[in-house]
């Protein structure tokens, strides 16, 4: 009997992995709905099969797009699959779950995911930053498609003529920043490099950089560097390492798999934190939730290791520590969190070294540290510490790891300074020109 059910499972596995490579085809093809279906099929077969999540993602995400509301107005909240009464915390959550889903299943045979990558990051740039007047453009627009499919008959509901005229005019405006910011898009990474193959450039993956003055912090998040029961930072949309992982286990080696499960924000964390997360902000210490768990490939989205306890409950605490390097913003301020933020000044940031454990009474000890000049992320401690109260700890942006220098690397080389994972700094902390800086006075005119 058990034999038999081998076999079946064995039969179902196979059936899943010959549907999805026809859905693959006809995705290839152009043919949305024909792939959607057998991947639909490959799924129901097997759910575990590599490349599902990705392929269902990237189905679903321009299916919606190609669908427009009264043929005209992409339906953002149909690309993030969440409902349109929804607030901001629920459509970055939507979002967030369709963008790992694409990038950490990773399975090259899937083809192209860099449109439907583009596409989710408008949908939710748009309805960060305009949700108002989009939700007024778009009940105009469902207002004049059921108006025409009913024959002319408004169906009991009524439009304002000032409606249609602020619906109009917001979707001009916001048709034009959309087209602004997706021109400037290659030029946000003008720091960093430019890649082989434009499919790698990867705007919710991982930040590329420099090469750094020393040590060679990628080979610390190596394939060999991973093991069971360990917890990962990974880069995020936002190009730093504020996401967190658990990993459970190696899965394989060729391709390279890991089980892992993503760490939440934990339901009965105090109204400041929730406020700060449903700002947009990310948590990075504290108690984390343990989610659903994934597998994943590509052990590049990962930036290091964490400390962690687990408590009774299964929750996992993760707290800056002793010897800990830390990013923190450096005009922090609560308010950002209630009255909207200035997005480059959130970019902002000064390292900090930890020199002791948080303790009830005096805080978290940590002393600064400077950068030395002549190098790209090469550090010296300050003499001046000072310490942060627990409810202080949302200004700490992300963990930086480190290399300690011992003065033998090389020639000139500063002794007992740290030199920094330049992946976690951001383009002023390396000292990189910005795109103003770059341009001449006429090409700014031009």
């Amino acid at each position: 009997m058990m034999q038999m059910d081998g076999s079946i499972a064995e039969s179902n596995r196979e059936e899943a992995r010959r549907a999805k490579e026809i859905a693959v085809e006809k995705y290839k093809a152009g043919d949305l709905s024909g792939a959607k279906e057998y991947a639909v099929k490959a799924k129901d077969l097997d759910p575990q099969l590599c490349g599902l999540l990705r392929l269902n993602a990237v189905l679903d995400v321009r299916t919606a797009f190609a669908k427009k509301i009264n043929g005209e107005l992409t339906d953002w909240y149909a690309v993030l699959a969440v409902d349109p009464t929804a607030d901001l915390e629920t459509i970055k959550s939507g979002f967030k779950k369709l963008a790992l889903d694409i990038l950490f299943d990773r399975d090259e045979s899937v083809g192209s995911i860099v449109e439907a990558q583009e596409i989710l990051a408008d949908a939710w740039k748009f309805i960060e930053n305009v949700k108002s007047s989009y939700d007024s453009s778009r009940q105009m627009n469902i207002f004049v498609q059921d108006t025409r499919k009913n024959g002319g008959r408004c169906d009991r509901r009524e439009i304002s003529p000032t409606m249609i005229k602020r619906a109009l005019a917001e979707k001009a405006r916001n048709t034009i920043k959309l087209s602004l910011e997706r021109s400037i898009s290659a030029s946000q990474h003008y720091n960093v490099g430019v890649a082989d193959d434009a499919e790698d450039i990867n705007p919710l993956e991982y930040n590329m950089v420099q090469e750094n003055d020393f040590y060679n912090f990628d080979k610390d998040r190596a394939e060999a560097s991973f093991g069971e029961n360990e917890v990962w930072a990974a880069y995020g949309y936002d190009d730093m390492p504020r996401f967190y992982a658990l990993v459970h286990s190696v899965v394989s080696q060729e391709p390279f798999k890991l089980r892992i499960s993503w760490l939440d924000i934990t339901n009965d964390d105090e109204p400041a934190t929730k406020k700060w997360v449903g700002s947009g902000f990310s948590k990075t210490s504290g108690r984390f939730a343990i989610r659903e768990h994934i597998n994943t490939v590509d052990p590049k989205v990962f930036s290091h290791r964490l400390k962690w306890t687990k408590d009774a409950e299964g929750f996992i605490h993760i707290y800056p520590a002793k010897g800990d390097v830390w990013a923190i913003y450096k005009n922090w301020s609560t308010s950002w969190a209630e009255n909207g933020y200035d997005e480059e000044e959130c970019s902002e940031f000064e390292i900090v070294e930890v020199v002791e454990d948080f303790d009830e009474e005096i805080g978290l000890m940590v002393l600064p540290l400077m950068k030395v000049p002549g190098f790209k992320a090469v550090f010296r401690r300050d003499s001046n510490p000072f310490a942060f109260s627990i409810k202080e700890l949302l200004m700490f942006s992300h963990q930086v790891v480190y290399h300690r220098l011992t003065g033998q690397e090389g020639e000139n080389v500063p002794e007992d300074c740290l030199e920094l994972d330049p992946a976690a700094l951001s383009g002023k902390l390396l000292g990189l020109l910005t795109l103003d800086e770059l341009l001449t006075d006429d090409e700014m005119s031009e």
